[in-house]
């Protein structure tokens, strides 16, 4: 009656299966986090140009509008008034805001 003797395994120590699952697992997480902070990068770039031509927008329309009181103060004459009305009017300076501040607030 000769049994081999039962043996435990060492405490501490992974078997080569467990190690290998283990390290696969980390590696796997690692690419999905890097994945995830690219997403968020590009993300806050995209944020960041929409938030700049937004701006943009909104100090052109602003400087239409400047350039609408002072056609209509008589200060400078570019063009006639009916082409100034129809092109430099304030519709046009408060769309031309209004699209940046929709840009702005996204």
């Amino acid at each position: 009656m000769n049994k081999a003797p039962v043996t435990r395994p060492r405490l501490g120590r992974r078997s080569r299966k467990t190690r290998l699952r283990a390290k696969r697992v980390y590696v796997i997480g690692q690419q999905q986090q890097n994945a995830a902070a690219q997403k968020r990068l590009q993300h806050a770039a995209k944020t960041r140009q929409k938030h700049i031509v937004g701006a943009v927008l909104i100090a052109l329309g602003f400087v239409v509008a400047a350039a609408h009181i002072v056609e209509h103060l008589d200060y400078l004459r570019l063009m006639s008034p009916g082409w100034q009305d129809l092109l430099i009017g304030y519709p046009t300076a408060g769309l031309l805001i209004l699209a940046g501040f929709v840009l702005v607030g996204q």
